[in-house]
């Protein structure tokens, strides 16, 4: 690789000012001719900005051939399938559709499984968490080892290779002729179909090495992946273990679906900010007895929250006769539905079949509305709260996730276990529970939420924030409305927001501030009030000089 005229010289330059031996400027040369190679771009090429706006975009390419054919298991039976029939199939049952990818979530129902390999390098059976499909690129890569074995793949694909004596992902763009691939030997599997251990084959799994990469054409207009539990990596028919690479779109629980869950700093904000609106949602485990999967959909259809909205197939508003109208899914329902509406007043109510008609004494077109919204928000059964519900599967778990929280009523329902059940809203766990229980999930939320993000921060900061938050019984925001705002210095108060403020509020009513904290004596440049600080010490001069005379 040749170096611009411009480079040189620079180089060159750099040689004589740091003193450089012959020996030591070619191994400085070799060193800049790798990094220029290695971040050079072509012309038209996306860099800088538009790069990071994009930088979405190889993750929806992530994907394996349509006619790439995989193991499972399913009800104790191990079989191969071509992953691109198998989830076409799935998605026929619907699917969600984010950022390009069709999604089916396997986690609920079916129990799927796949040989799935541990960064200890044992095969496990892993389940199926979900499936999806996408738009195929231009070309896939053909990846070819030394023992016949191949696997077709977009560039982005995930695979897995033995490094320094480790197992690791990288991308198939990333691969290497030598690199070697773990695999396994299939015919193996039949002896394991009936083992109920996880442990699938001990010591079965050997390193075959890349011998060829290729680009090839896709099959079909689709590729397509896996979700896997824990080890996040399935087996081919052929043997290979690759990784899979839709983690992004399964780090999310199911009540994440249901709505949307804020993360990061927004939730931080959230949290310390103690905010009573916000997107709110509970975990609710279940007892023992309860604990099955046709139980905790019962539990989930009772304590989903059922409004009037919920019962009508139509509604609207008869100016003629001023009043408003409501069509029920069912004439059944009648009696319920009025049952509630009784409560509204200044309303006469009348039914007819399956309709039921509510007129104001009072004309107005404004007020029919007002009225019409009130009455489809009206609590007809459930716990008021609990917008919508799912059952899911975790671990040995059956768990109901919700959208919305009513910790008190919940759990006082039949069945839910009030050790475990949790929500996200520190005000209902300080109203139900307590202080000290508002504390712990204050730390627990902004811990899970910083652990999400790859933040490591110390425990004992977090413990601190949380204390300072619930120390005098109540939960107080950390803000310009809680403990900043309602600190005793002056200072300290103008040093976080409203400085203005502040400084004439304390001249108006003439507060003195005794700087005693950090901050304030830092403002006026003084030694705060600690460590050293606290101490005040006094030299007699005439005592040290003739004591250093008598020495």
């Amino acid at each position: 690789m040749d170096l611009s005229k411009k480079t040189m010289e620079d180089f060159e330059t750099f040689c004589k000012e740091q003193g450089l031996s012959e020996k030591q400027r070619a191994e400085k040369l070799e060193l800049l001719k790798k990094l220029i190679q290695k971040f050079q771009y072509e012309p038209g090429e996306a860099i800088g900005v538009i790069a990071a706006q994009s930088i979405s975009e190889p993750a929806t390419q992530m994907c394996t051939d349509y006619a790439e054919k995989v193991i499972v298991r399913y009800k104790n039976k191990i079989k191969t399938v071509t992953i691109g029939k198998f989830v076409d199939f799935a998605l026929q049952e619907g699917y969600e559709k984010i950022d390009g990818y069709e999604i089916f979530d396997l986690s609920r129902d079916l129990e799927i499984l796949v040989p799935s390999l541990s960064p200890e390098k044992k095969m496990e059976w892993k389940r199926i968490k979900a499936l999806c499909r996408h738009k195929s690129p231009d070309h896939l890569i053909e990846v070819k080892t030394k023992s016949g074995r191949s696997v077709k793949a977009t560039e982005y694909h995930s695979f897995v290779i033995e490094k320094d004596g480790k197992i690791m992902s990288i991308a198939g763009k990333d691969l290497k002729v030598g690199d070697k691939i773990p695999a396994i030997n299939v015919s193996q599997l039949l002896t394991s179909a009936n083992n109920s251990n996880l442990i699938l084959l001990e010591n079965s799994v050997v390193l075959d090495e890349i011998v060829k990469i290729a680009k090839v054409d896709p099959s079909t207009d689709h590729v397509y992946d896996m979700t896997i539990e824990d080890n996040h990596t399935f087996t081919t028919a052929n043997g290979l273990v690759i990784h899979n690479t839709m983690r992004s779109y399964t780090m999310a629980s199911q009540s994440d679906r249901l709505s949307k869950v804020t993360h990061g700093l927004p939730r931080l904000i959230e949290i310390f900010d103690a905010r009573k609106t916000f997107e709110k949602h509970m975990k609710i485990y279940l007892m023992p007895e309860y604990n099955t999967k046709e139980k905790a959909k019962e539990i989930a259809s009772q304590i989903k929250s059922k409004t009037v909205e919920s019962l009508v197939v139509s509604d609207s508003i008869d100016l003629i006769n001023m009043r408003v109208e409501l069509e029920l899914e069912k004439e059944s329902y009648k009696d319920k539905a009025k049952e509630v509406m009784i409560g509204i007043k200044d309303t006469e109510i009348t039914t007819k079949g399956a309709f039921i008609y509510v007129k104001p004494k009072k004309d107005d077109v404004k007020n029919l509305r007002k009225l019409k919204n009130k009455l489809l928000k009206l609590q007809v059964d459930g716990i008021k709260g609990l917008e919508n519900v799912i059952v899911v599967k975790e671990k040995d778990d059956w768990i109901i996730q919700s959208v919305g929280t009513n910790l008190k009523k919940v759990l006082k329902a039949e069945g839910v276990d009030v050790a475990r059940t949790t929500t996200n809203d520190i005000h209902q766990v300080y109203e139900v529970l307590g202080v000290e229980a508002a504390r712990n999930i204050i730390l627990q939320e902004s811990k899970e939420t910083l652990d999400e993000q790859g933040l490591e921060v110390d425990v004992r900061h977090l413990m601190l924030l949380a204390d300072m938050m619930t120390f005098d019984g109540v939960v107080n925001d950390i803000g310009r409305y809680g403990i900043s705002g309602k600190k005793a210095s002056v200072l300290a108060r103008a040093n976080f927001e409203e400085t203005k403020k502040h400084l004439v509020n304390a001249a108006f009513s003439g507060e003195t501030d005794n700087l005693q904290g950090i901050i304030e004596n830092i403002i006026v440049g003084q030694i705060p009030p600690i460590g050293t600080g606290m101490v005040q010490l006094g030299i007699d001069m005439d005592k040290m000089r003739a004591m250093a005379k008598k020495k």
